[in-house]
Protein backbone atom coordinates (compact mmCIF):
# COMPACT_ATOMS: atom_id res chain seq x y z
CA UNK A 1 0.00 0.00 0.00
CA UNK A 2 2.82 2.37 1.18
CA UNK A 3 6.55 1.71 -0.02
CA UNK A 4 9.22 4.05 0.77
CA UNK A 5 12.66 3.24 -1.61
CA UNK A 6 16.35 4.14 -0.78
CA UNK A 7 14.41 7.40 1.12
CA UNK A 8 16.54 9.57 2.89
CA UNK A 9 14.95 12.47 5.27
CA UNK A 10 16.39 15.70 5.47
CA UNK A 11 15.89 18.82 8.28
CA UNK A 12 16.88 22.04 6.87
CA UNK A 13 19.45 20.83 4.65
CA UNK A 14 21.15 18.73 6.29
CA UNK A 15 20.53 14.65 5.75
CA UNK A 16 19.60 12.69 9.48
CA UNK A 17 18.52 9.33 8.35
CA UNK A 18 19.88 6.52 6.24
CA UNK A 19 18.69 5.69 2.99
CA UNK A 20 16.28 2.93 3.76
CA UNK A 21 13.09 0.99 2.57
CA UNK A 22 9.92 0.08 3.87
CA UNK A 23 6.68 -1.21 3.02
CA UNK A 24 3.30 -0.34 4.75
CA UNK A 25 0.12 -3.20 4.23
CA UNK A 26 -2.98 -2.40 4.45
CA UNK A 27 -4.58 -2.80 7.74
CA UNK A 28 -1.25 -2.73 9.46
CA UNK A 29 -0.47 -0.18 12.39
CA UNK A 30 3.11 0.35 12.95
CA UNK A 31 4.84 2.67 15.86
CA UNK A 32 7.79 4.41 15.55
CA UNK A 33 9.77 4.48 18.86
CA UNK A 34 13.10 6.98 18.87
CA UNK A 35 15.21 8.82 20.93
CA UNK A 36 13.94 12.56 20.91
CA UNK A 37 15.12 14.07 17.89
CA UNK A 38 15.59 11.37 16.19
CA UNK A 39 14.14 12.31 12.72
CA UNK A 40 10.20 10.59 13.62
CA UNK A 41 8.77 13.82 13.13
CA UNK A 42 10.67 14.72 10.20
CA UNK A 43 10.11 10.71 9.14
CA UNK A 44 6.10 11.30 9.07
CA UNK A 45 6.54 15.09 7.42
CA UNK A 46 8.42 13.61 4.57
CA UNK A 47 5.98 10.94 4.14
CA UNK A 48 3.14 13.13 4.06
CA UNK A 49 4.83 15.34 1.74
CA UNK A 50 5.81 18.86 3.59
CA UNK A 51 8.87 18.04 3.51
CA UNK A 52 11.34 17.49 0.66
CA UNK A 53 13.67 14.18 0.95
CA UNK A 54 17.12 14.32 0.47
CA UNK A 55 16.60 11.24 -1.45
CA UNK A 56 14.46 8.43 -2.61
CA UNK A 57 10.55 7.54 -3.50
CA UNK A 58 7.34 7.63 -1.83
CA UNK A 59 4.68 5.38 -3.44
CA UNK A 60 0.75 4.98 -2.34
CA UNK A 61 -0.35 1.82 -4.40
CA UNK A 62 2.24 2.36 -7.27
CA UNK A 63 2.01 6.04 -7.57
CA UNK A 64 4.56 7.98 -7.27
CA UNK A 65 3.70 10.38 -4.12
CA UNK A 66 5.28 14.01 -5.16
CA UNK A 67 4.32 16.35 -2.32
CA UNK A 68 1.62 16.94 -0.30
CA UNK A 69 -0.82 17.31 -2.95
CA UNK A 70 -0.78 13.61 -4.41
CA UNK A 71 -0.37 12.42 -0.74
CA UNK A 72 -3.73 14.41 0.21
CA UNK A 73 -5.45 13.01 -2.92
CA UNK A 74 -4.51 9.37 -2.46
CA UNK A 75 -6.29 9.67 1.43
CA UNK A 76 -2.91 10.26 3.30
CA UNK A 77 -4.02 12.30 6.36
CA UNK A 78 -1.43 13.78 8.74
CA UNK A 79 -1.89 14.73 12.56
CA UNK A 80 0.78 17.34 13.45
CA UNK A 81 2.32 17.15 16.78
CA UNK A 82 0.92 20.56 17.81
CA UNK A 83 -2.12 21.73 16.68
CA UNK A 84 -1.90 25.74 15.55
CA UNK A 85 -4.55 27.29 14.44
CA UNK A 86 -4.76 30.64 12.14
CA UNK A 87 -8.21 31.82 12.68
CA UNK A 88 -9.90 32.92 14.91
CA UNK A 89 -12.98 30.40 14.41
CA UNK A 90 -15.47 28.21 16.57
CA UNK A 91 -15.05 24.63 16.56
CA UNK A 92 -17.84 24.21 14.50
CA UNK A 93 -16.21 26.62 11.77
CA UNK A 94 -13.53 24.93 11.89
CA UNK A 95 -15.00 21.52 11.47
CA UNK A 96 -17.41 22.29 8.61
CA UNK A 97 -14.42 24.23 6.51
CA UNK A 98 -12.39 21.24 7.33
CA UNK A 99 -15.04 18.84 5.78
CA UNK A 100 -16.49 20.97 3.39
CA UNK A 101 -14.74 19.35 0.46
CA UNK A 102 -15.15 15.86 1.55
CA UNK A 103 -18.81 14.07 1.15
CA UNK A 104 -19.01 12.92 4.94
CA UNK A 105 -23.29 12.80 5.54
CA UNK A 106 -24.62 14.90 8.81
CA UNK A 107 -25.26 11.32 10.68
CA UNK A 108 -21.11 10.24 10.38
CA UNK A 109 -20.34 14.42 11.64
CA UNK A 110 -22.51 13.83 14.68
CA UNK A 111 -21.13 10.51 15.34
CA UNK A 112 -17.97 11.79 15.05
CA UNK A 113 -18.46 14.82 17.40
CA UNK A 114 -20.15 12.91 19.68
CA UNK A 115 -17.35 10.15 19.94
CA UNK A 116 -14.78 12.93 20.55
CA UNK A 117 -17.55 14.38 23.07
CA UNK A 118 -16.94 18.25 20.75
CA UNK A 119 -20.44 19.45 22.14
CA UNK A 120 -19.58 20.91 25.42
CA UNK A 121 -17.16 23.72 23.35
CA UNK A 122 -18.23 23.04 19.91
CA UNK A 123 -19.17 26.96 19.55
CA UNK A 124 -16.13 28.30 21.36
CA UNK A 125 -13.19 29.77 19.83
CA UNK A 126 -10.19 27.75 19.02
CA UNK A 127 -7.96 30.21 20.79
CA UNK A 128 -9.87 29.05 23.91
CA UNK A 129 -9.33 25.15 24.11
CA UNK A 130 -6.78 23.37 26.08
CA UNK A 131 -5.02 21.40 24.88
CA UNK A 132 -6.55 17.86 24.58
CA UNK A 133 -9.42 19.82 23.88
CA UNK A 134 -7.37 20.98 20.24
CA UNK A 135 -6.08 17.18 20.04
CA UNK A 136 -9.40 16.05 20.54
CA UNK A 137 -10.61 18.22 17.13
CA UNK A 138 -7.98 17.24 15.17
CA UNK A 139 -8.29 13.60 16.03
CA UNK A 140 -12.08 13.50 15.50
CA UNK A 141 -11.47 15.99 11.85
CA UNK A 142 -8.89 13.44 10.74
CA UNK A 143 -10.97 10.23 11.22
CA UNK A 144 -13.85 12.00 9.82
CA UNK A 145 -12.34 12.19 6.65
CA UNK A 146 -11.69 8.55 6.84
CA UNK A 147 -8.16 8.31 5.43
CA UNK A 148 -6.66 5.26 3.61
CA UNK A 149 -3.79 5.97 5.84
CA UNK A 150 -3.86 7.87 9.17
CA UNK A 151 0.27 9.32 9.68
CA UNK A 152 -0.20 10.40 13.72
CA UNK A 153 2.37 12.15 14.99
CA UNK A 154 2.26 11.96 19.10
CA UNK A 155 -1.30 11.40 18.61
CA UNK A 156 -1.68 10.83 22.48
CA UNK A 157 -0.91 14.32 23.65
CA UNK A 158 -2.69 16.07 25.87
CA UNK A 159 -5.46 13.43 25.77
CA UNK A 160 -7.07 12.07 29.12
CA UNK A 161 -7.56 7.82 29.50
CA UNK A 162 -10.99 8.22 28.10
CA UNK A 163 -9.42 9.65 25.03
CA UNK A 164 -6.56 7.53 24.22
CA UNK A 165 -9.00 4.69 23.90
CA UNK A 166 -11.47 6.41 21.82
CA UNK A 167 -7.82 7.26 19.62
CA UNK A 168 -7.23 3.01 20.08
CA UNK A 169 -10.96 1.95 19.17
CA UNK A 170 -10.93 4.84 16.02
CA UNK A 171 -7.26 3.16 14.37
CA UNK A 172 -8.90 -0.20 14.66
CA UNK A 173 -12.48 0.77 13.34
CA UNK A 174 -9.83 2.59 10.13
CA UNK A 175 -7.83 -0.56 10.31
CA UNK A 176 -11.11 -2.87 10.02
CA UNK A 177 -11.91 -0.75 6.86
Amino acid sequence: MLTVKQLSCQQQGKVITQPFNVEFSRGQVVGLVGCNGSGKTTFLHTLFGLLPAADGEIYFQQQLLTDVTAAFACGLRLLLQEQQYAFDETVAENIENALALSEISAASLASITQAWDLEPFYHQSLRRLSGGQKQRLALARLFALQPTVALLDEPCNHLDLRFVQQLLHSCQTLRQQ
